[in-house]
């Protein structure tokens, strides 16, 4: 591997010191946190852990040349809602190891944003890339707090993790109706407290490039995704003990009474058809009809601001 070279946005001068030091040979004691990140002894404050997303492969280098493969794309919906997809804040646009520069940027300038509105989060407190000769990789890094849990399961148990897929629903709406801002991310908590954590997905929304329907779309896919990663767990021992209708808690922020059918439906008229991919014959007609048809899309139609101009 040629040598690696370094930079920096917002570090202080020892953070740049320690995660130099961790490019240059994939060495320091660390905690590997998932495929690309890694928690080492925070230079600035003792009790805290320095998380780098983006540190290497499960604690290995980067491996540049070879992308993520993961095959989950980021889709964006034109003002007629049809289905883009946005390469650049894809899962897939980063090296093995790696974050991309949407994902490094989305992360510290969403973290800046959470706190000027005062919502608790794992802090971003700086990015960065390392340039080698063979490609460039970006990196964020956060203050973490060893004390803090995922809330999933085995972490927690089936009833809390249920009512966290509540709590998001209802969060991540408020977010895009005070803020016009729209994503998805995780939850770690201490003792009761909660933590928005892994910021990259989210983005601006507006009413110049976006209507109604786009609107409504963008909302719906990622509450679809936190319902995706509530079924990840029916294959596992914990089913039995998840509410049956837990799938639709997500949507429930809009639709209180939404329920698995409610979410199935959605999969099979709008999901499957207008949000896996763009069509050659999209119809936005036909995706409004299928819109009004589905209670939970018709809620969010209900809800959706104004200043979206309605077809």
């Amino acid at each position: 591997m040629s040598e690696a070279r370094v930079s920096f946005v917002h570090a202080s001068p020892e953070v740049e010191a320690v995660v130099s030091e961790w490019f240059a040979d994939y060495a320091l004691p660390r905690k590997v946190d998932g495929g690309r990140s890694v928690r080492i002894a925070h230079p600035n404050y003792e009790w805290l852990e320095l998380k780098i997303k983006g540190a290497g492969y499960k604690g290995g280098p980067i491996v540049f040349g070879q992308l993520h493969r993961s095959h989950l794309k980021a889709p964006v919906f034109d003002f007629d809602g049809r289905m883009m997809e946005d390469v650049a804040s894809g899962h897939d646009n980063a090296f093995a190891g790696g974050a991309s520069f949407q994902q490094a940027i989305a992360e510290h300038r969403m973290s800046l944003f959470l706190q000027r509105i005062r919502v608790p989060h794992v802090l971003c407190i700086a990015y960065g890339k390392i340039d080698t000769d063979t490609g460039t990789s970006w990196f964020s890094l956060h203050d973490w707090d060893p004390r803090l849990v995922r809330v999933v399961p085995p972490s927690v148990g089936a009833a809390e993790f249920a009512s966290a897929k509540l709590r998001a629903g209802r969060e991540l709406l408020d977010l895009v109706l005070s803020h016009n801002i729209i994503g998805h991310c995780g939850y770690a908590k201490i003792d009761e407290k909660y933590f928005f954590a892994d910021l990259h997905p989210f983005r601006q929304l507006d009413s110049f490039n976006m209507s109604q329907i786009s609107w409504v779309m963008q909302v719906l896919f990622n509450l679809h995704i936190m319902a995706l990663d509530v079924m990840r767990f029916f294959a596992t021992e914990i089913a039995a003990e998840l509410p049956p209708d837990v799938q639709a808690y997500p949507f429930r922020c809009a639709l209180p009474d939404a329920g698995r059918d409610d979410h199935e439906d959605l999969r099979r008229t709008v999901i499957a058809p207008y949000m896996l991919d763009s069509r050659l014959d999209f119809s936005m007609r036909e995706l409004c009809a299928a819109l009004a048809r589905n209670r939970i899309s018709q809620a969010l139609l209900e809800v959706c601001p104004q200043e979206f101009a309605r077809p």
